[in-house]
């Protein structure tokens, strides 16, 4: 195993070079002949940990490994809730970390234990100035990290779906759909699955409206105390300039030929948003229909949603 990560990694760090290390460590200083040290990433992402996962590392990697290695690190990490904290002491990050005779990838690893559900946590990670066991002009030397903790996902059943634009054929096929529902344990966070299913899609529109490689796997939303309801999770930007909050359908309309984006009714079209929860266990998600393509013009709608414990066929309430 070593010997190809050996191999990988001389391909891949050709140009490294390097000719000493200034470390604190009290084993003597390696000073590699051929290439030096550097992250294999430039960015490093794990956003859906799993619930009591303690610890999440990153690779270091060098190209030659006949000696020890120690190299100095530099970091911070900051919570989404408390930017301005450095939280680098409660991930434990190292100062150092050190290659053993032999190893050419050493592991940087952070304790993630105390992170909260909910809250992402960015910062960077990076080799230290004043070391000679890298050429800053060549190798990678900082990483950027995002984390997060996921939530439990449990499963509630089959919800009803009815969106009157993607979706309904005419107003005798409704075309509502019984959607997979799951919910965050201990948080008002839901998950509809499949919303936009490609061949129900394609009963309404035909070849008018193709799927792409971006359709969501699920709509994600929060209901809030208030009975208001927080869904649209994507930034649509309009002209260059302007940003909308919204969600990508994922589809392309042909006349379009582009995204169909659902955002707000009244600050994108001026018309009430009535997105919110309607009655027990029912909810409504009112939207303007949205595309760059064509040219900002676009519709109104609503969809409704009968969450799986809600008594009754949501087709009842358009009779």
């Amino acid at each position: 195993m070593k010997n190809t990560v050996k191999t990988i990694f001389g391909l891949a760090a050709l140009a490294l070079v390097a000719a000493g290390c200034n470390v604190t460590d009290p084993r003597p200083t390696y000073v590699p002949e051929g290439d030096g040290v550097t992250f294999l990433q430039t960015a490093v992402s794990a956003t859906s940990l799993v619930s009591g996962t303690t610890t999440y590392s990153i690779d270091l990697a060098r190209g030659s490994a006949d000696e020890a290695l120690t190299v100095n690190l530099t970091g911070s990490i900051y919570a989404s809730t408390d930017p301005e904290t450095d939280l680098a002491a409660d991930f434990k990050m190292p100062e150092s970390v050190t290659f053993e005779p032999g190893e050419y990838l050493a592991k940087i690893t952070l304790d993630v234990s105390k992170m909260e559900v909910g809250v992402t946590y960015s910062g960077t990670i990076s080799l230290s100035e004043g070391q000679e066991c890298f050429n800053p002009n060549t190798a990678t030397t900082s990483t950027a990290v995002r984390l997060a903790m996921d939530y439990n996902w449990v499963e509630l059943g089959e919800a009803q779906w009815y969106d009157g634009f993607m979706l309904a054929v005419s107003n005798d096929n409704l075309n509502i759909q019984r959607c997979r529902m799951t919910k965050a344990e201990g948080f008002e966070i839901y998950r509809l699955y499949n919303p936009w299913p490609a061949a129900e899609v394609a009963e309404a529109w035909g070849d008018a409206m193709s799927a792409t490689n971006d359709v969501p796997e699920y709509l994600q939303f929060t209901i809030n105390e208030d009975g208001s309801i927080d869904w649209r999770n994507d930034v649509l930007v309009y002209g260059g300039q302007l940003e909308f909050a919204a969600v990508n359908t994922g589809y392309q309309y042909a006349d379009w030929n582009d995204y169909v984006w659902y955002t707000s009714p009244t600050e994108v079209f001026g018309q009430p948003d009535e997105t919110g929860v309607i009655m027990e266990n029912l909810l409504c998600f009112s939207y303007g229909v949205f595309s760059n393509g064509s040219g900002g013009s676009g519709y109104v709608s609503s969809s409704y949603l009968a969450l799986p414990a809600f008594e009754g066929n949501l087709e009842d309430l358009f009779q």
